[in-house]
């Protein structure tokens, strides 16, 4: 038998429709009018006036709409345009930490953080952080559970195992008598709309439903929360990268120029009698 391989390329037909037939940033273009359709390849650019325009709070850099994000004290006009985790636009135009977070090394630190009852569990002065993996909790003492730094939001297409960090609370004695709070900041009073792009319900084994608080999230409502910083998210195949956690259900791959992109297609290759998973290059 021929020990040839055979490499079947496994490629999605919105993929194939997206670099043969979708016009590219500030190429002519119709309008949609189905739904779902595809104005312009850019996912984050629509047509107008029959040229393919960055939508909203999107700004054209080298041939892809990136989202327009300001950092620490920058200017800026709204709050889901402040990128540094945990930051908002104040009254005076500008990105600064929101209240229960300081600045410091880069960041918008906690200046503490809360338990529905009692203290953080700590070892030499230190808070112990733990983690949770699906449905699996571990890092805690007996008689504590992991609280979530933030909400953990999955990218809907995907089938991707929830991994969370967080920090170590006593179980509460008595959940009667609780009041929900928020483990980082300062939860909105429940008259004020819980806004999803600056905010969202913060969820615990402990606290209903009906008064989940609403909590500030770390980055805008176009940006997921990695390692500490926030990088824009659902990127797709071609568009540019720096972690796994932005692309669409795909990989962040390094091409031997440096540049790095999304990629979601799969090669099956045939080896051996055998065959392999890899990563298209």
């Amino acid at each position: 038998m021929d020990k040839g391989r055979l490499i079947i390329f496994l490629v999605t037909a919105c993929n194939i429709l997206r670099v043969n037939t979708v016009p590219h940033l500030n190429e002519s273009c119709e309008p949609s009018n189905h739904v779902g359709g595809r104005d312009c390849s850019d996912t984050h650019a629509h047509c107008v006036d029959n040229l393919c325009k960055c939508r909203e709070s999107y700004i054209a850099v080298n041939g892809q709409c990136e989202f327009d994000g300001r950092h620490f004290e920058e200017e800026c006009d709204a709050e889901h345009q402040c990128i540094v985790p945990f930051s908002y636009c104040n009254e005076l135009g500008t990105c600064v930490c929101r209240p229960g977070f300081k600045f410091w090394d880069g960041f918008c630190q906690p200046i503490e953080r809360h338990c529905l009852e009692g203290e953080p569990f700590q070892t030499e002065g230190n808070v112990v952080n733990c983690t949770i993996v699906g449905a699996h909790e571990s890092g805690c003492p007996e008689g504590m559970y992991c609280v979530p730094y933030i909400e953990h939001e999955e990218q809907p297409n995907c089938k991707q195992l929830t991994v969370r960090r967080g920090f170590c609370c006593p179980v509460p004695s008595d959940i009667s008598n609780l009041k929900p709070n928020c483990p980082l900041g300062f939860a909105l009073s429940k008259w004020e709309p819980c806004n999803p792009a600056t905010h969202v319900r913060h969820k615990d084994p402990y606290i209903p439903k009906k008064l989940q608080p609403c909590c500030p999230r770390p980055c805008p409502g176009h940006y997921n929360f990695v390692n500490g910083k926030c990088y824009l998210f659902n990127q797709f195949p071609g568009d540019s990268c720096e972690t796994d956690e932005q692309c669409n259900c795909g990989f962040c791959y390094e091409d031997v120029d440096g540049e790095q992109t999304s990629r979601n297609e799969l090669v099956l290759e045939y080896v051996g009698g055998a065959l392999a998973r890899k990563l298209k290059l």
